[in-house]
């Protein structure tokens, strides 16, 4: 079992979750797969009301993908826990149940949600954890072994602590959205009441890396090309830490308006150090110039549209570093519109995914790269 709130569908045991991307073909990607095909909002700065919250804009995937009254439902409990934002919060739900929808279940017009959503029996078979009955039956229906409820997965024990009425029926029920909902934002947000590290706190939902990366990725597409993704919000995140000339060339308005993005979003969730953009690179992949090397490729650095970075999460990027790796992964979950299209990466094992590539040259940085197309290709 993965961590003390939840066991969701599909990120049930941290000790059988093979680590990394590599091991998550199949249907474990299949709902990202499905939802990178749905457009993404242009860039820009706007904000809109969700029940009265001023709040980002919504990209068309999260418009198209979530209930509108859930989207409400996640501003307004995400708005309650500084540091946490609707994005996170609703990609946890889209991971834990698809938003209530999973087996064919509905949602209600107070948030009740049936048929009821139930993990597996967590009896210690195969791969389940051994969990005693702790509510008599009373949530799962199971009096001799738990197992996980609702929309967001909780555990009936960990429902019993964090257990919230948010539909004001005088009823804390894991099986109705609203309710659930509220009591993941209250969970994730800890004791100290605010979200310092998103990631950190994922993994308090869920300890597994596999599930977090995909949350963050989900919670990308979610808010991509929506306020806070633009130059100046790159400029002002203090997280991202951009060399002189780094910043000058985001500054200028002249680097790809993807790279630019997922600067924002990264920078969301991980602290960054990018150390190279265009300016200082060389034109040609490998390095020189085309009037030293008349045939070389040209490097997209070239033309504003890569990125190197250099340190993540505080730690120089190299094979050790944890936070690297599980960017990167997030990175390929982000919808086509934003997802590089290079991927240069310390990590050998993920080079037979599409875009990824590893080398000696790459064992320092992370390398971001988008072509003029958009289009992933090896």
């Amino acid at each position: 079992m993965t961590g003390e709130l939840t066991c969701g569908l599909r990120y049930l045991y941290a000790d059988v979750v093979v680590k990394g991307l590599w091991a998550m073909k199949g249907p474990v990607l299949a709902g990202v797969a499905a939802m990178a095909t749905l457009p993404v909002a242009a860039a820009g700065t706007v904000v809109v009301a969700l029940g009265g919250l001023a709040t980002p804009a919504p990209s068309a995937l999260a418009v198209a993908d979530i209930p509108a009254p859930l989207l409400r439902a996640y501003a307004a409990s995400a708005a309650t826990c500084p540091g946490l934002s609707w994005e996170v919060l609703a990609a946890v739900a889209k991971v834990e149940s698809d938003h209530g929808r999973a087996g064919g279940a509905r949602m209600g017009v107070a948030g009740e949600v049936a048929p009821a959503i139930l993990g597996p029996v967590l009896d210690g078979t195969g791969a389940a954890a051994a969990v005693a009955d702790t509510d008599d039956g009373r949530l799962d229906g199971d009096a001799t072994w738990d197992r996980a409820v609702g929309p967001l997965q909780f555990l009936p024990a960990t429902w019993a602590r964090f257990g919230r009425d948010a539909n004001g029926d005088g009823v804390a029920d894991p099986h109705n959205a609203l309710d659930a909902i509220a009591s993941a934002a209250g969970y994730l947000c800890g004791p100290t009441g605010r979200v310092a590290d998103v990631a950190g706190a994922l993994r308090s939902y869920n300890r597994s890396d596999a599930y977090v990366a995909e949350v963050l990725a989900v919670a990308a597409g979610y808010g991509a090309g929506t306020a806070g993704t633009s130059a100046a919000a790159v400029l002002a995140n203090p997280a991202i830490a951009l060399s002189g000339p780094a910043r000058a060339d985001v500054d200028s308005g002249l680097v790809d308006p993807r790279l630019v993005a997922v600067l924002a979003i990264a920078g969301r969730q991980y602290p960054l150090a990018v150390s190279v953009i265009r300016t200082g690179h060389s034109q040609c992949v490998g390095g020189g110039s085309r009037a030293e090397r008349p045939t070389c490729a040209i490097s997209n650095h070239w033309y504003g549209r890569g990125v190197d970075v250099a340190a993540v999460a505080g730690r120089p990027v190299s094979a050790a570093n944890a936070g690297a790796r599980t960017l990167v992964e997030a990175l390929l979950r982000l919808p086509a519109d934003l997802r590089p299209d290079e991927l240069g990466v310390p990590w050998a094992a993920l080079d037979p995914l599409p875009g990824v590539f590893t080398d000696a040259a790459h064992q320092d940085h992370l390398h971001l790269g988008w072509s003029a197309k958009a289009a992933s290709s090896r």
